[in-house]
């Protein structure tokens, strides 16, 4: 997966679908949800109210825009010249459950 491929999950187990599912199935499907957005670097929301779908969507469009820490890492107190392979590390922080992401760069 690449880095802009992180995927946020959200579980709304309403009520109403304990009527649909068993217990069992929908354990199965929350434990889906949050291994797919661990395993892409996203994280994984749940509730059981649909009135508090609209919080989740606004702190996870304000993790996106506020939680990126880029910085480059170089053995130099220079910028490293055109050309030089440099590691962009990526720290995402959400209540303390920090995810780390590295890619390689050129510098241009």
């Amino acid at each position: 997966m690449c880095i802009r491929d992180r995927v946020y999950t959200v579980g709304l187990l309403h009520k109403a679908a304990t009527k649909l599912f068993s217990e069992m199935e929908m354990k199965k499907a929350e434990e889906d949800l949050a291994i797919i957005a661990s395993n892409s670097g996203g994280f994984f929301y749940k509730t059981t109210e649909a009135t508090e779908l609209e919080r989740i969507y606004k702190q996870i469009f304000a993790q996106i825009l506020k939680s990126y820490q880029l910085s480059i890492v170089w053995n130099s107190e220079k910028l490293p010249p055109k050309g030089t392979q440099v590691k962009a590390v990526i720290r995402i922080n959400v209540k303390g459950k920090v995810r780390t992401i590295y890619k390689d760069y050129v510098m241009e």
